[in-house]
């Protein structure tokens, strides 16, 4: 399907992905929404209710950056 598939066509299919997402993805998503919910209901402790988020495997939380001072972003250009 690939070789009979135009870069056009690859990037429309990749934009529909991110706005209509299927396959694994979407799997991923249904199975941690269950996670969620057993888990939640089944939680003596209400008050940490977990999302979601908490169950995906692909979702990963990066660190934030702070920001650079001024001597640190001449540093990285020289």
């Amino acid at each position: 399907m690939l070789f009979n598939m135009s870069s056009t066509q690859f990037i429309e299919w990749q934009q529909f992905a991110q706005l209509e997402p299927f396959g694994a993805q979407v799997d991923e998503f249904q199975l941690a929404a269950l996670r969620a919910l057993v888990t939640n209901y089944l939680s003596s402790n209400k008050q940490n209710i977990k999302s979601v988020n908490d169950f995906m495997l692909s979702a990963v939380e990066r660190p934030k950056e702070r920001e650079k001072t001024v001597e640190e972003i001449y540093q990285l250009f020289g």
